[in-house]
């Protein structure tokens, strides 16, 4: 399995990207995954004293290490794009390299942030909910602050950015970026009758259609 990895800030377009790359039968992706938060509980659980005193440090970082291949036991799609925008931030990115690869490829989503704001106001409306008060807020400078991380790497070989202006204005020639940065042949999308095949449950979020996709990219509409 190859894995990948797709960042960057909410309301950016990336349940829709995800939702586009599951089109090419090679490659497998869902909604927000808990694998980052999953290897940060088992390291903080395995760099103990126990492990040290019986001297099963390698077998702990192996059982780390094999926790993405257990995630996605569930998929025999050749390559995983693992969607969490917290991959970024200085500790889990150090775990990424330490556990999984030392060179990780992250696509990040990112657009304006006063039109993402925009978005999230809109759909807390529909949703009854005041985008003021909304605990979205502190989720939201959080993704900012890992985007920015990214960003300040200046490593165009590790983070590769996709505007969500470019994904719904010229959705093949950014997606043929992509497949040239994570060194994976192109692939013809459609870019009519866009589905999100691995829909999340939006009520756990509390708030519907937070993962809707528009169904049409690159023609007037």
């Amino acid at each position: 399995m190859k894995l990948y990895f797709l960042g960057g800030l909410p309301r950016s377009g990336s349940t829709l990207l995800a939702s586009l790359l599951y089109q090419n039968p090679d490659i497998y992706t869902e909604g927000i995954s808990g694998l980052c938060d999953l290897m940060w509980s088992a390291q903080k659980s395995l760099d103990s004293q126990a492990t040290e005193a019986n001297r099963r440090r390698d077998h702990a970082n192996g059982m780390i290490s094999a926790l993405p291949a257990m995630y996605y036991s569930n998929t025999n799609r050749p390559v995983v794009i693992d969607k969490c925008r917290r991959w970024t931030t200085g500790p889990n990115f150090e775990m990424l390299r330490r556990y999984i690869t030392p060179t990780p490829k992250i696509i990040c989503c990112v657009r304006d942030l006063g039109e993402i704001a925009t978005s999230f106001r809109n759909l807390c409306e529909l949703n009854g909910q005041d985008f003021d008060k909304s605990p979205l807020i502190m989720g939201l400078n959080d993704d900012i602050e890992a985007t920015r991380c990214a960003q300040s790497m200046d490593d165009p070989q590790t983070y590769h950015f996709v505007e969500y202006d470019d994904l719904c204005d010229a959705p093949q020639a950014t997606l043929d970026g992509i497949y040239d940065f994570l060194e994976l042949k192109r692939f013809a999308h459609q870019f009519t009758d866009i589905v999100n095949s691995n829909q999340e449950d939006d009520s756990v979020y509390g708030l519907i259609g937070m993962h809707d996709v528009r169904p049409t990219l690159g023609v007037a509409i």
